[in-house]
């Protein structure tokens, strides 16, 4: 196609645009100006699509806006102070009891079938491996369970599970994993299961330690997994947590299976 010259005088530019691409850019100026201005009169805070024109082709190609990552879907709302219900939470000792009874029945069972086949290896022995390393998961979850209150702060963007003696929970309410901490004394990762918080910590000893928080359908009990395991056994308490008015900051409270929750100010009298 000739070229068209616009205009006679020398000191005009000289505008080479085949006819087909000049009016795709017409089209394209006028498009997407008028998508743009449709976008900021509707008030919906999206701009137009872009649009592309192959210059080789003069194919005018509408480009589709990225997507837009969807909201973070409304977490459980565990904030406030928490109070241990003793009646219905695990006491890792009977837990454990329970356990040692499960491992010597299957022992008993395992033992009882394997003689039928070959002469088994002393009873006794394999049950002696098996239960240490479940007594030292036991008494691991036990200490990190110590404690009978927990008070939770939630806003937006973060939770936070205060422990006292012990170092806090903390994780994003935005991301459903987050990745909390990694050093020599090994790694915390946590995240959102549906409506269930879990923090997962793993020590160099080879050693999991698993926290799973859920609430009640009325948001007024906790209910708090903790989960203990090695390459050979696994070890599980379960607790119960509800809401309790938390005293001021100037009161001590102490929390006993005798007296319930005593609470103290300073040196004065105590208070049930």
């Amino acid at each position: 196609m000739g070229a068209m010259t616009v205009g006679h005088s020398s000191n005009m530019p000289d505008w080479r645009l085949p006819g087909v691409l000049a009016a795709a850019l017409l089209w394209a100026l006028a498009g997407g100006l008028s998508a743009a201005e449709s976008g900021t009169e509707s008030g919906s805070g999206e701009a137009g699509a872009a649009a592309v024109v192959d210059v080789e082709s003069g194919v005018v190609e509408q480009e589709v806006p990225p997507p837009v990552a969807p909201p973070a879907p409304p977490r459980p709302q565990f904030g406030g102070a928490w109070e241990k219900d003793f009646a219905r939470s695990d006491r890792w000792e009977d837990e454990l009891t329970r356990r040692l009874d499960q491992l010597r029945r299957d022992a008993e069972r395992g033992y009882q079938l394997e003689t039928r086949r070959v002469q088994a290896a002393p009873m006794g022995n394999r049950r002696s491996r098996s239960g240490a390393n479940i007594v030292e998961l036991a008494q691991l979850t036990g200490f990190i369970n110590r404690q009978t209150t927990l008070r939770i702060q939630q806003s937006a963007v973060e939770i936070r599970i205060e422990r006292t003696g012990d170092a806090d929970l903390v994780c994003s309410t935005l991301e459903n994993i987050t990745y909390s901490w990694e050093d020599i004394t090994g790694e915390e990762v946590c995240g959102w299961e549906g409506g269930q918080l879990l923090f997962s910590i793993n020590l160099p000893e080879g050693v999991q330690i698993l926290h799973r928080f859920s609430l009640a359908d009325n948001g007024q009990w906790l209910n708090m997994a903790t989960t203990t395991s090695s390459a050979s056994a696994t070890f599980t308490q379960i607790q119960f947590f509800y809401r309790y008015d938390a005293p001021s900051e100037n009161y001590t409270c102490i929390q006993t299976i005798s007296r319930g929750n005593t609470c103290s100010l300073g040196d004065s009298v105590q208070y049930d």
